[in-house]
């Protein structure tokens, strides 16, 4: 066989390498399998179309829960009026020193704050 291109003539061989070092063998039968043929069964159990999380988890009737609060007849009229107690048992045992309030809050507002390289804060009076 020959293949031109342009002006150059070349000539291939049909065959390659690979096709001639790896012929098929004649008389050669495949492999026998030994993987077990089983035919089909068809299911003893009838189709119910229904998933696994449906069948296993189906709603049961259950009667509504009964009311929790209790009713104003079981408190006495005065203890209604009253007002709530909100205190915390920290703020009852507590026994320390209460802390002061900031100074800041009490500066008339005629005065000007400066910071100090100390990190303090200085109150100066402008005059």
């Amino acid at each position: 066989m020959s293949i031109t291109s342009g002006d150059h003539k070349a000539s291939f061989a049909n065959g390659t390498t690979h096709n001639s070092a790896y012929v098929q063998w004649t008389n050669a039968s495949p492999a026998k399998s030994f993987k077990v043929q089983s035919q089909y069964e068809p299911p003893i159990a009838k189709f119910e179309a229904q998933s696994t999380f449906r069948s296993h988890y189906t709603g049961k009737y259950v009667p509504p829960a009964r009311i929790c609060k209790p009713s104003l007849k079981d408190y006495a009229a005065d203890e209604l009026t009253k007002p709530m107690n909100a205190g915390t048992s920290y703020l009852e045992a507590f026994t320390g020193e209460k802390p002061k309030p900031c100074p800041a809050s009490k500066i008339d507002k005629s005065a000007t704050l400066k910071v100090t390289k100390a990190g303090h804060t200085l109150v100066t009076q402008d005059a």
